[in-house]
């Protein structure tokens, strides 16, 4: 009897593989292919055929609701070879992947393809090919695209290139590689039949180098289901130049964003096409903006974070100009206004109400920058199609302001030590390089065995290197002599780091604060002065934990407890100390020092709409965010350790999460003080 693998035994097998062994939760796989448990067990069976068949040792079994094997290590690799060099006479093709097939091969060709030619390729009756046909009709039909079908010549479409490419762009990245999974190994016959028929595999290496390339140099990070989109499409595009199909220019305006800078960047490193006209590149950046960073405009729910890193920066590179200050450098800034402004952009989508208490303040204060600010807003505005007002605007000038001072007010030169395996002539231009891009104070320049001598007899915040090494306590950038822009970028974050290390409240600090609770209680002041139905939010949304922390620490900002400085701080301290503010089951405790910017004491708190993952896994997810600034006094550790016995506590969270009014959770806080007095 012969065996046939389909698209859900072949995956399911491939999970298997990918995971070398490890368990697989079958309610997970039912719920990703949503088939029944009785399919889902057939599935299985077939699964033990096929390995039976082709001699492997072991099985895939089932056990305590997961999906085991017994098959030893040594079989993977072979067992994926051999489902990589699977035909369509052992994989049955689903009546999807067979139309997806037809009409690649009729997008890719410029004559006429006989019916006869379909049989052949995919092992399948005229009757099955005549059946198709609705299907592809209907496809084609949808895009405006011309199919004729002739009983003599075949099957053959009229379109455009652009059209044609549309096309085969949509119905690659919805049906063939629309999984991260589809472009891992073992490729299934029906995704290594189209990337060969496609040549997507010729160009694949050369585009992703370019991709990887391109988001160093431009300071972008891809999620990964991005990255492979954009893997895809490239190397269609590429595949496309080199068969000699070429756009024809159009005489659309193109939109000359920081996404049209990344595809005419991609271009420009892909090593085997030296020629590209400019309707490519618009052709590219628009293929980015929908498939990924996937453009707001296109009403998607989903938006890459890529896509707002990409126009943020392009703003503050712009701003910079008018402020004299390189505001895109400030890495903090830029990672707080991506999460401020993606809140923003939804808080203005939804029609939600806001005012800004600081607009009259900013405006009279800072008229000039404001009207700066006002006149480039389109850079947001136009790649996010929303419009901001005032208020808005009033409040992201508020950070950019923050990180001005801030760097202004930063009189510490961080202590340097540069060392340097080479002669003295390279380590003295190395140190005159830096000296020109950053304000640091050298206090030696030695030869790498010389280092630990100066090390150990001063304080010593960061060592320069062109030679790779470790020390303990200190941190080492290594560069190249002549000082790369990587190199720049990454000795510009070893020295925020390093300011950061005076003005937070240490993770390490958080247990023996905890362990205090109980001793510190006398001579507690109350908390009426400290929170009030303003700085209270019930079901607030935010689709991550810097919105989160945002929404808590905003709430403190407009009461004019903290500085916008604090607020930034309070979400850089998660993003580079991880989750340690998730102190109990669901609840977070965002702060940050109160040098950064505590103004007066106060506490808000914040229920979220829908629980947010913060990444520890102990006390995830976070469905309440206590926002707390206190000031840095002896006489307020009674009100912060109060503060954190208060939340700790399981009865905390229960009358939070089902409270239907503030007063709801300003009783809390009142018992504690009627229980002090």
């Amino acid at each position: 009897m012969k065996l046939f693998m389909n698209k859900p035994t072949f995956e399911i097998l491939k999970k298997i593989i990918n995971s070398q062994g490890k368990p697989l939760t079958i309610v997970d796989l039912m719920q990703k292919y949503e088939i029944s448990s009785r399919t889902f067990y057939n599935y299985i069976n077939e699964i033990n055929y096929y390995l039976k068949d082709s001699r492997i040792n072991g099985s895939v079994l089932i056990e305590n609701d997961a999906l085991i094997t017994d098959m030893d290590d040594d079989a993977f690799p072979y067992l994926s070879s051999l489902m990589n060099s699977m035909s369509f006479s052992e994989y049955k093709l689903s009546n999807e992947e067979r139309h997806s097939i037809i009409i690649l091969t009729l997008l890719s060709s410029n004559s006429a393809v006989k019916k006869q030619r379909f049989e052949d390729v995919l092992l399948v009756s005229r009757t099955s090919i005549i059946n198709d046909m609705r299907s592809v009709k209907n496809f084609f039909s949808k895009r405006n695209i011309s199919f004729k079908e002739n009983i003599h010549q075949g099957l053959e479409i009229e379109c455009d290139e652009k059209a044609r490419r549309k096309a085969t762009i949509d119905l690659l990245i919805s049906r063939v590689f629309n999984d991260l999974e589809d472009s891992i190994y073992p490729l299934s016959p029906y995704n290594s039949f189209i990337s060969s028929y496609l040549k997507l595999d010729k160009s694949r290496i050369v585009c992703e180098d370019a991709i990887k390339r391109c988001e160093t140099e431009m300071d972008v990070e891809l999620s990964d289901q991005s990255y492979y989109y954009l893997i895809t499409i490239l190397s269609y595009i590429v595949s496309r130049l080199k068969s000699g199909n070429q756009m024809i220019r159009e005489m659309e305006e193109a939109r000359k964003d920081k996404v049209f800078v990344f595809a005419e960047r991609l271009f420009s490193r892909l090593e085997d096409i030296t020629a590209y006209s400019y309707t490519e590149v618009e052709f590219l950046s628009e293929m980015i903006r929908e498939y990924v960073f996937q453009d707001p405009s296109s009403n998607s729910a989903y938006m890459d974070n890529s896509y707002l890193q990409l126009i943020v920066k392009d703003l503050l590179e712009t701003l910079s100009f008018y402020f004299k200050t390189n505001l895109a450098e400030d890495g903090d800034l830029l990672s707080f206004l991506v999460a401020h402004i993606d809140s923003c952009q939804r808080r203005i989508s939804n029609a939600e109400e806001f005012s800004n208490p600081f607009l009259s303040q900013v405006i009279t204060k800072y008229e000039d920058h404001f009207a700066v600010l006002k006149k480039n807003i389109y850079i947001l505005e136009n790649s996010l199609s929303i419009s901001f007002n005032d208020d808005e605007i009033a409040l992201i000038l508020m950070h950019i302001l923050a990180s001005i001072e801030r760097r202004k007010n930063s009189d510490y030169a961080p202590r340097i030590v540069i060392a340097c395996g080479s002669g003295a002539a390279t380590s003295n231009f190395l140190a005159a390089l830096i000296r020109a891009n950053f304000k640091v104070n050298i206090i030696s320049v030695s030869s790498l065995h010389n280092t630990l001598s100066v090390i150990r007899n001063d304080n010593v915040d960061l060592i320069i290197s062109t030679v790779p090494f470790s020390v303990p306590d200190v941190p080492v950038v290594v560069v190249d002599p002549y000082l790369r822009s990587e190199d720049k970028r990454n000795i510009q974050h070893a020295l925020n780091s390093i300011s950061m290390q005076a003005v937070h409240l240490d993770p390490k600090d958080m247990p023996a604060i905890e362990d205090a609770i109980s001793v510190y209680t006398e001579g507690f002041t109350g908390f009426q002065d400290i929170i009030n139905e303003n700085l209270i939010k019930l079901n607030a949304n935010a689709r991550n934990w810097k919105e989160a922390i945002i929404a808590s620490g905003e709430l403190l900002l407009w009461e004019k407890c903290i500085s916008v400085n604090y607020l930034q701080q309070m979400v850089q301290l998660v993003d580079k100390y991880g989750p340690y503010i998730v102190i109990a089951n669901g609840i977070a405790f965002a702060h940050a020092s109160p040098s950064q910017g505590s103004l007066r004491n106060g506490i808000s708190v914040v229920r979220l709409d829908e629980p947010i993952v913060f990444g520890k896994e102990e006390f995830d997810p976070v469905r309440i965010v206590v926002g707390c600034s206190i000031l840095d006094s002896p006489e307020n550790i009674n009100i912060l350790l109060k503060i954190m016995k208060i939340i700790k506590d399981p009865s905390f969270y229960e009358t939070v999460n089902h409270a239907k009014h503030k007063t709801d959770i300003l009783k809390i806080f009142k018992e504690t003080n009627d229980s002090h007095e």
